[in-house]
């Protein structure tokens, strides 16, 4: 069932491309800054602790409406509810038509738009390398991916529709937290915890890089980045995605030719989404997957 879901909720998404506004989840603002208080007020562990509790909260009801719907008509309920929580899980910008819209911007000439699509996609508070180098943009497309579509399709084959909204609020709590400063030195607990839930899909969707792409460059990027940094276990996820997917494009892609290599990345990440549910359905088929 999560299955059809996840091709339901992937296809819908395509429709969606007018109502990105209600995807944007503005209704969990006042949650977080309550949250973002509590976190400050309890530094260390119990703010750990607290921003936890403060992601899981609004979990809790999508779980137990995935549950209750779980044989309710033939299972058309659950279907039905996995699909919108799905849907609004996802983004909450659709990557691939951004990444559609900027190339056309660019061959048409228009900079401007090419620029503030570009700008939406690299979140510059959230790039793995805030300098300006040539490959910036092409590093968030690869970092945005997971955080975007990736991590949520994962934990939603894992855990259902209550898996797929954690790891939306999980990334709503910590963009929330650097956007506006309110946790102070306790965003690291927050960073922390998304940290935990991103780390198995970042180097699924790393590794599916480098089959969708050059194996050896993408191996050779990624191991190469292990080889110099000294940051943290949970918090090189975004590093890694940027390396792998920079390394599986690397050899066809001028670095100072920012169009071919964005249009490698948009194909890279069409052939990784095949991947993906080819894998999934033959995981369904053999009974491993829900």
């Amino acid at each position: 069932m999560n299955l059809i879901a996840l091709i339901l909720g992937l296809a819908l998404e395509r429709l969606m491309t007018r109502l990105w506004h209600l995807r944007e989840l503005r209704w969990l603002d006042d949650w977080f800054e309550r949250g973002a208080r509590w976190v400050r007020g309890a530094p260390g562990v119990p703010g750990t602790f607290i921003a936890l509790v403060v992601i899981l909260l609004p979990v809790v009801p999508v779980a137990w409406v995935a549950w209750a719907f779980r044989d309710a008509l033939h299972g058309l309920a659950y279907l039905g509810f996995a699909v919108l929580v799905l849907v609004f899980s996802l983004g909450p910008q659709d990557l691939l038509v951004q990444l559609k819209h900027w190339i056309e911007a660019r061959e048409r000439g228009d900079e401007a738009a090419a620029a503030e699509i570009a700008r939406a996609i690299e979140e510059s508070d959230e790039r793995p390398d805030p300098r300006p180098t040539a490959r910036a943009l092409e590093s968030a497309i690869f970092v945005q991916a997971n955080h975007r579509i990736f991590g949520v399709v994962f934990w939603f084959m894992l855990l259902g529709p209550a898996g797929a909204w954690a790891y939306r609020v999980a990334d709503l709590f910590r963009r929330h937290m650097r956007a506006t400063g309110r946790g102070g030195s306790s965003t690291h607990a927050v960073e922390t915890l998304f940290g935990l839930v991103a780390w198995l899909p970042a180097r699924l969707l790393a590794l599916s890089y480098a089959v969708a792409g050059s194996f050896d460059d993408a191996f050779e990027d990624w191991r190469a980045y292990y080889q110099r940094t000294s940051a943290g276990f949970f918090r090189v996820s975004e590093a890694i995605l940027s390396a792998a997917g920079v390394g599986a494009i690397r050899r066809r892609c001028p670095e100072d030719d920012k169009l071919v290599s964005v249009r490698a990345a948009y194909a890279l990440l069409r052939r990784a989404v095949i991947i993906w549910v080819t894998v999934i359905a033959a995981l369904t088929l053999v009974g491993l997957a829900a």
